[in-house]
């Protein structure tokens, strides 16, 4: 039977709102998480999806689709713990599912959780009330992966939670998160239109595991933090003209001659702000740089044009716009105008 791995582009960008560590700045404190040894693990040897956590929600739906597509919710999580426990199937026959809200369904799933890119669902088996998933590689370690990963989430989350409660706050200690954990990955280009986009999402996980996150990976993990914390944020796609800095030399190698690029936007207060988590780690250069101040975390408009002039009108919201943030209100000025 030919199976098939569901990749979509939105399912990629969101997570898109959706990207080993090789290399780390310190160790992550597990605190009192659960290790290896205390776990009770399943017949197949695998991790269970009744791990608790301190703050990580393995089954938290991306906000703007708890009301837009409400009929998947509890399905979707459904889904998201049959992949923590190792399942090949999920029943749905009591939710009276179409061939369309299932593949739909699929979509919700890595919207919100990107454990769910380490799996596809086999549509030649599936049916609505039975969804057939499908373990591309070794399935020991994909369940080793997605327990280390959601480890890595509670501990990096319930620290942010626990200094901050402001979410202009939290939303800039998410981007501080990634920019300070990860490298920038070199993979595709800045433009759109020279990326394959299925590669992306076979990939959040390989890069994820090795510390090395491309702008598309880095856009999505960072969206996939805020949506924890109920910080709305989509993935925008602009299209326009990079300004070189003359002043950063490796910006402005990695940037030139791009026409589009991905930011983030995230809404806070009724206002939304762009994010571009992938310039900050193109200009950082590597982990080593410690002492780097991010320079492009919630810019305002004009702020965004010093490095990137965007074509009139040509900011696109890469979900339908029902799925958006809360706010269409960009900001002419920064978050945080003293930082």
């Amino acid at each position: 039977m030919n199976r098939k791995i569901i990749t979509t582009l939105v399912a990629v960008l969101v997570l898109s709102t959706l990207i080993g560590c090789g290399k780390k700045n310190d160790e992550i404190d597990l605190g009192d998480l659960p290790v290896e040894e205390d776990l009770i693990t399943s017949s197949d040897g695998y991790l269970p999806s009744d791990v608790t956590f301190e703050t990580y929600d393995p089954e938290k739906i991306y906000v703007p689709l708890t009301t837009l597509k409400e009929k998947l919710v509890d399905p979707s999580k459904d889904v998201i713990t049959a992949i923590r426990n190792g399942d090949d199937e999920v029943d749905l026959s009591e939710y009276n599912l179409t061939s369309t809200d299932i593949k739909e369904l699929w979509y919700v799933v890595c919207y919100s959780n990107p454990i769910g890119l380490l799996v596809g669902y086999d549509p030649d088996e599936s049916s609505p009330s039975n969804l057939k998933l499908f373990y591309p590689n070794d399935k020991e370690e994909i369940m080793e992966s997605i327990f280390a990963f959601e480890a890595d989430m509670d501990a990096a989350l319930t620290e942010i939670k626990n200094g901050y409660t402001m979410d202009s706050e939290i939303s800039r200690e998410c981007y501080n998160y990634v920019l300070n954990h990860f490298e920038y990955k070199d993979v595709f280009e800045k433009r759109a239109e020279d990326k394959e986009l299925s590669s992306n999402m076979q990939q959040f996980f390989d890069e994820y595991n090795n510390g090395e996150l491309s702008y598309v990976n880095a856009t999505c993990l960072y969206s996939f933090m805020l949506n924890q914390f109920d910080i709305q944020s989509v993935g925008v796609l602009m299209i326009g003209t990079y300004v070189e800095s003359e002043t950063d030399q490796v910006l402005d190698e990695e940037y030139e001659g791009a026409s589009q690029i991905l930011n983030n936007a995230v809404a806070i207060d009724g206002t939304s702000y762009i994010c571009d988590i992938a310039m900050d780690m193109v200009s950082k250069g590597g982990l080593d740089n410690s002492d780097y101040e991010p320079r492009f975390f919630g810019m305002g408009l004009e702020t965004r044009a010093e490095s990137y002039t965007v074509y009139g009108g040509q900011i696109i919201t890469l979900l339908s716009p029902n799925y958006g943030l809360n706010s269409t209100n960009p900001s002419k000025e920064d978050m945080f105008n003293n930082d």
